[in-house]
């Protein structure tokens, strides 16, 4: 899904206009994207874009503002964004609240040195 900056441009390009554009802006953060495209779909809104109902509106802010769990929920309806950009700020989310029960940070990965004694 493009974002705000691009939509201009893309309003009247072709199919194709549109998804070289966003394969190639994409290459940004998938290095080789553009390589391993096969095919491309198209789907455009001139006048629109997926829209979160009044309901689900009202029943945001408790939803966010519940205990935080061992178990969390991510995906770009977190956000009410639908597009991988709300995907990962949800799983961003989702990552913080749960390591927040852990009570202090502990990093993840090759970088992290484990402390011989507690481990034998």
């Amino acid at each position: 899904m493009a974002g705000p900056r691009r939509v201009p441009e893309l309003l009247d390009a072709t199919s194709d206009e549109a998804a070289d554009l966003l394969v190639q802006a994409a290459e940004r953060y998938v290095p080789g994207i553009g390589g391993a495209r096969r095919h491309h779909f198209t789907h455009t809104f001139r006048h629109g874009l997926p829209e979160a109902t009044p309901q689900a509106l009202g029943e945001r802010a408790g939803f966010l503002a519940r205990p935080v769990r061992a178990v969390e929920y991510a995906g770009d309806w977190v956000m009410l964004r639908p597009a991988s950009e709300g995907a990962v700020r949800a799983g961003a989310l989702a990552a913080s609240r749960v390591l927040s029960r852990l009570g202090r940070h502990r990093p993840a990965g090759p970088d992290r040195v484990e402390d011989p004694v507690a481990t034998a």
